[in-house]
C-alpha cells in the first residue's frame, strides 16, 4: 500500500510538471527508488513519452 500511495504522489508530480511546461520537453534525473519503476506509472509515461524523459542514475544519492 505505501510503495501504491507513493507512487501515485510521484504521478501527481509528474503530472504537475508537465502541465506546468506545456511547451517544454522535460528531463529528470532519477535515482532507481522503487517508486520511479512503479507499474502505476507506465500508462502515464507511454502518454506523455513525447515531452517527458525519466533517466535514472545509480549513482544518485539520496539526501
Amino acid at each position: 500500500f505505501c510503495l501504491h500511495k507513493t507512487a501515485i504522489t510521484f504521478q501527481d508530480f509528474l503530472q504537475y510538471i508537465v502541465k506546468e511546461n506545456p511547451q517544454k520537453y522535460i528531463v529528470m534525473v532519477l535515482d532507481n527508488a522503487r517508486i520511479h519503476h512503479a507499474k502505476l506509472l507506465k500508462p502515464f509515461l507511454k502518454m506523455d513519452s513525447q515531452r517527458l524523459s525519466l533517466i535514472f542514475h545509480h549513482l544518485i544519492h539520496r539526501i
